[in-house]
């Protein structure tokens, strides 16, 4: 296989407006190598399956798949063509596009808000901002992630893997499954989790509830999965390690250390940062070659995050935001595109970023930093601003609703600030009441914002 280009299956758009419950047909135009239109058993992946889902309909007539609405918010749906259904034995192919579906309305669902000092979770309604009942963890949390079809929260731990069913709040643990949940794929079928007390990484699949496979030696700290959830990535000083999601693939030693990776929104390339070699580097995700030679040069960039409609990425880089713009990815193995980069102050400073959320619309980068203010970089019109917390707090962690108005953090004064989008404030300080085992108050570092 040569290309895969998704649009309407009446026509060549390529983003669509729907109400919950719409749906919309697609066709992927597919051709391999020799320029013969071929029907292949894709996959089509959604990046918010909460907001929209795509399902595949079949090879005939024309490989098409279905878009559903189901909530207010933004999602790009992707097809790709991967081994072990698609390609088998052969490079992975991604679509060289992205389909944009907006659902129309405003998101309503629930905050998480936990510590890593405490074994409370305390749910918080976005529509009232009101605390419900809190929910009792077995043990100590040291990270957590949200289903991303909003059903099932789970949190690491070095005690085992705790899953908290969001509909009953009823909390079930597998006391083998030790380390910090790192990523999560796209369909919420697989978790790639890191043990720095084993020393190893562990692969877990969600629908069996076990851990397929275990690479020793390893532990990282970054890690994503590509669009259609069949391929992932993670790093480990200057080792990019690679696997399907049950089983290990391979290790590229890299020519420097690095610091973070992520995957396009359109699944064909992976950006890594290194502070150490200043650099930003493109590589091509099916078989990890170099797209960008020389490299980006970047002053000491750490986390990077991809722009989630496939238009590139964006970098902290204390004290300025580089961005990256990525042109049209070409066909084949491996994938090649032009990649431009600019550099922006935030004007504030040396800082420390801890998060990068990007706007499910693609519209803004967030920074999460040591600094007592959100940062907000606007990517359309590439202008930087701040948003200060209330009481002078710093920030931890937070999410994004899917409908991308607001944003939730924790924060050091105990509470989760919600900041609206539309008035760029920090509107309201809710105290969520998490204590340590002494009865002491503890910060909310560890916040969701379920899909």
């Amino acid at each position: 296989m040569a290309s895969i280009f998704v649009h309407s299956a009446s026509n060549y758009d390529t983003s669509f407006t729907l109400a919950a419950a719409g749906t919309q047909a697609l066709t992927a135009d597919v051709y391999d190598s020799n320029g013969v239109y071929i029907k292949p058993p894709l996959t089509w992946g959604s990046s918010a399956i909460a907001s929209a889902t795509v399902t595949n309909t079949g090879a005939a007539p024309n490989n098409p798949g279905t878009i559903t609405a189901v909530a207010p918010g933004t999602a790009y749906i992707t097809a790709s063509c991967s081994n072990p259904s698609c390609n088998i034995s052969l490079p992975p192919q991604y679509s060289l596009n992205v389909v944009t579906a907006n659902v129309t309305g405003t998101t309503s669902t629930t905050v998480y808000a936990a510590s890593t000092n405490s074994t409370t979770l305390v749910p918080i309604s976005t529509a009232t901002d009101a605390v419900g009942s809190a929910i009792t963890l077995p043990y100590l949390p040291n990270s957590m992630v949200a289903d991303p079809a909003g059903a099932t929260l789970y949190l690491g731990s070095g005690y085992g893997l705790m899953g908290v069913n969001l509909s009953t709040g009823a909390t079930s643990t597998l006391p083998g499954v030790y380390g910090t949940v790192e990523a999560i794929s796209a369909d919420g079928s697989y978790l790639l989790i890191s043990d720095s007390a084993a020393n190893s990484i562990r692969y877990f699949q969600v629908s069996t509830l076990t851990v397929p496979f275990v690479q020793s030696g390893d532990t990282t700290n970054s890690s994503a999965y590509t669009p259609d959830s069949g391929l992932n990535e993670w790093l480990n000083g200057n080792i990019l390690g690679v696997g399907l999601p049950t089983t290990f693939l391979s290790a590229t030693t890299l020519a420097y250390t690095a610091n973070a990776l992520d995957i396009s929104g359109q699944g064909g390339l992976t950006y890594i940062t290194s502070s150490s070699a200043q650099q930003i580097h493109v590589l091509s995700t099916c078989d990890q070659t170099e797209v960008q030679v020389p490299p980006l040069p970047a002053n000491s960039p750490t986390l990077i995050k991809a722009i989630p409609n496939g238009t590139g990425a964006v970098a902290a880089d204390s004290p300025e935001i580089d961005v990256v713009t990525t042109k049209t990815v070409q066909a084949g193995c491996p994938s090649t595109a032009q990649n431009f980069f600019n550099s922006y102050p935030m004007g504030v400073g040396p800082f420390n970023a801890l998060q990068i959320l990007m706007s499910p619309n693609s519209s803004n980068a967030w920074i999460v930093s040591d600094l007592p203010e959100l940062l907000d970089f606007n990517l359309a019109t590439s202008t930087p601003s701040t948003i200060p917390f209330v009481g002078g707090a710093s920030a931890y962690s937070g999410g994004m609703t899917l409908d991308s108005t607001r944003i939730y953090v924790g924060t050091s004064d105990n509470t989760v600030h919600r900041v609206d989008v539309s008035s760029n404030s920090d509107a309201h300080q809710i105290a969520v009441g998490l204590k340590d085992a002494n009865g002491n108050p503890v910060p909310p570092n560890l916040v969701i914002v379920l899909p």
